[in-house]
C-alpha cells in the first residue's frame, strides 16, 4: 500500500504542529485516507462534526485546544491502524482527519 506524506495545501498546515512534531518528518498516511479526509473537510459543519469526533469536548475553549485534542485523537487513531487492532474504524480516523484539517484552516 502506498503512503503520502501529508502535504500542505493552501489553506491547510500540516497535520501535526505540536512542538515535538515540528522538528520531526511529517506524518505518513495511506493516500486513500488522506483524499477521504480531505473531501471531508470540504464538508464539515462545526456544531455536527466536532461533537461526533470528540465526544463531550467543549469546542468553546478556543481553536488550539480543539485542535491539540483532534490531533491526539488522530494519532491513538493511527496506532490502532498501524497495530491492526480491531477496534479501528476508518470512518472515525477519516471524521478525525477531516475535524482536523478544516479546524486548521477556519480562521482564528
Amino acid at each position: 500500500m502506498k503512503h503520502a506524506v501529508l502535504p500542505d495545501p493552501a489553506g491547510f498546515e500540516p497535520v501535526l504542529a505540536t512542538p515535538a512534531a515540528q522538528g520531526a518528518e511529517a506524518p505518513r498516511r495511506p493516500r486513500l485516507l488522506w483524499r477521504a479526509a480531505r473531501a471531508g473537510a470540504r464538508l464539515y459543519r462545526r456544531e455536527t462534526h466536532l461533537r461526533a469526533a470528540a465526544p463531550g469536548f467543549d469546542a468553546g475553549r478556543g481553536p488550539k485546544a480543539v485542535i491539540a485534542k483532534l490531533e491526539e485523537l488522530e494519532q491513538a487513531c493511527e496506532a490502532r491502524r498501524r497495530a491492526h487492532a480491531p477496534e479501528y474504524s476508518v470512518r472515525r480516523h477519516v471524521l478525525l482527519l477531516s475535524a482536523l484539517l478544516a479546524e486548521r484552516a477556519a480562521p482564528a
